[in-house]
């Protein structure tokens, strides 16, 4: 019975947490590349980064994960041209990384996240644009590992993934933008909790959901923040119970 448990919650908790990860790129404010339109004065070659990467993005979108891929390798070559547009390349490299996984080209993806990690790649890079990109690459490096069935590598992964959103957080003043990295926290800890019960640690599993209920609680009552966010931490929140449900009763 347990090990039917395991195989059931496994895929509802990763399908979950990794939807509600890639949703914040509509309602997060972190360090993202700028839209066309808004800069005043780019030079031609920014212009045609910039459009890459719009393309890019709508390519993944759509679920053109091959030739998202395609598009974001032609954006990285040109933009490690363009001096102005350093600052734009570990966003760039996220994106690239999440269309490897979108393709089920696992390995690639892992190499690709290991550019925003530390030479031991359980921390940031010295010098990653965001906290939260570090963040980011950890949670799809963990995911990588559990979808090639080492949950044991992914657990680590995970952690440092949550602390390190607990620190994007915490250096800003914005409300907003703490719960947005509190639910990402909360989010990567229900995946946490996959990864731990396939390992046999089905207690810490419970009480890493229990955890993460707490605060996508509170990122879901906060009245100062979005709707939208609020809608998607109650999406997740519902995910998250109906997994410790499923586990308090195997």
């Amino acid at each position: 019975m347990r090990r039917a448990f395991c195989h059931f919650i496994f895929p509802v908790l990763v399908v979950c947490s990794l939807q509600a990860l890639e949703a914040q790129d509509q309602i997060s404010p972190k360090k993202t590349v700028t839209l066309p339109g808004f800069e005043t004065e780019m030079s031609p070659a920014q212009k045609a980064v910039r459009s890459l990467i719009q393309k890019g993005a709508s390519e993944e979108r759509t679920g053109d994960h091959n030739s998202a891929i395609r598009t974001f390798q032609d954006a990285l070559q040109k933009l490690r041209s363009v001096p102005e547009m350093k600052g734009d390349e570990d966003s760039v490299l996220l994106r690239l990384g999440r269309a490897y996984i979108g393709a089920h080209r696992l390995e690639d993806a892992v190499t690709t996240f290991s550019l925003l990690l530390g030479p031991s790649a359980d921390d940031c890079r010295s010098g990653v644009a965001a906290v939260e990109y570090c963040a980011d690459a950890q949670y799809y490096t963990g995911f990588a590992n559990m979808q090639k069935g080492n949950f044991g590598a992914a657990v680590p992964f995970l952690k440092k993934s949550m602390a390190n959103y607990a620190r994007a957080g915490s250096g800003s003043e914005s409300v907003e933008y703490q719960m947005i990295q509190l639910k990402q926290q909360a989010e990567t800890e229900s995946m946490l909790a996959a990864a731990l019960l396939r390992t046999g640690r089905k207690q810490d599993a419970i009480n890493s959901l229990n955890h993460a209920i707490s605060q996508l609680s509170t990122v879901e009552g906060n009245e100062e923040i979005q709707d939208a966010i609020r809608a998607s931490a109650r999406k997740s929140l519902q995910d998250a119970q109906k997994a410790l449900d499923l586990a308090t009763k195997n």
